[in-house]
C-alpha cells in the first residue's frame, strides 16, 4: 500500500509499475474478492484509482530470504518499524459498505435456513425453494397469484376444507379444485395452460417443476 501511495507521487512518464512482494498470502488475499480486511480492500481502491490515472500496476511474488537486495531492505525495515509503536497503523477496520453487504448476506442466509426447517409454507415453498433466488425476482403481485403459490383463499378445495362452500369440485367438473389442478389439468383453463407451456417449458416434460 505504501509503495502504491509513494510511487503515485512520482514524476515519472512511464507508467508502468511492478511491484513485488514475498507475502503469497497478501496476493491471494488481494486475489479473493470475498476478502474485506481493511488494508486489502484499501489496496484494491489504491489500485483502481491508478488504473483510471492511466497507471498499470503489477503485482509479483519472488521467493524470502533468498539474497534479493530490495526484498532483504524491505524485510529489515519491516523489522525495524514494528518494534516502532509510532508507525504501527490500525489496519482491521473493514468499509462500512463491506459490513452492509455482509449483513445482508447473513441474514438471507439465516432466512434460508428458517425456510428450510419449517414445516410452515409447503405450498409456497413448492415454487420457491431458495431465498436468495426469489429475492432476485420482480413479481407483480395479485391476488390471484397470491392464491396460486400459497394455496389459499381462492379454489374450492380451500373454501370447502374451511366449510365456506358444500361441493369443492372444479367448474370443470372433473376432479376437486385444489391450485394443481388449476395449473396442470383443468380444461377451462387450456388456453392459459397453452401459454404457460409455451414461456416455461425448455423441453417437453410436463407437468413442469414449480420452481
Amino acid at each position: 500500500m505504501r509503495a502504491l501511495q509513494y510511487i503515485e507521487t512520482t514524476q515519472r512518464t512511464d507508467k508502468k509499475i511492478a511491484i513485488y512482494t514475498d507475502s503469497k498470502i497478501t496476493l491471494d488475499k488481494l486475489r479473493n474478492t470475498k476478502i474485506h480486511t481493511y488494508l486489502i480492500e484499501e489496496t484494491r481502491r489504491k489500485i483502481i484509482e491508478m488504473n483510471k490515472a492511466n497507471w498499470e500496476a503489477k503485482l509479483c511474488w519472488v521467493k524470502a530470504h533468498a539474497g534479493i537486495m530490495g526484498n532483504e531492505l524491505a524485510d529489515t525495515l519491516a523489522k525495524k518499524a514494528s518494534k516502532n509503536e509510532s508507525l504501527t497503523e490500525e489496519y482491521n477496520r473493514i468499509p462500512k459498505s463491506v459490513v452492509t453487504r455482509e449483513l445482508e448476506e447473513e441474514s438471507v442466509r439465516k432466512w434460508q435456513r428458517n425456510w428450510t426447517q419449517t414445516t410452515k409454507g409447503s405450498t409456497t415453498k413448492e415454487y420457491f425453494p431458495n431465498v436468495e433466488e426469489r429475492l432476485k425476482i420482480k413479481l407483480n403481485l395479485t391476488q390471484n397469484f397470491t392464491a396460486i403459490v400459497t394455496g389459499h383463499g381462492k379454489t374450492k378445495a380451500y373454501l370447502h376444507r374451511f366449510k365456506i362452500i358444500e361441493d369443492p369440485t372444479c367448474t370443470c367438473e372433473k376432479a376437486v379444485q385444489t391450485t394443481d389442478h388449476l395449473i396442470f389439468e383443468c380444461e377451462t383453463l387450456r388456453k392459459e395452460r397453452k401459454n404457460l407451456k409455451t414461456t416455461a417449458l425448455q423441453n417437453d416434460n410436463w407437468p413442469i417443476n414449480k420452481k
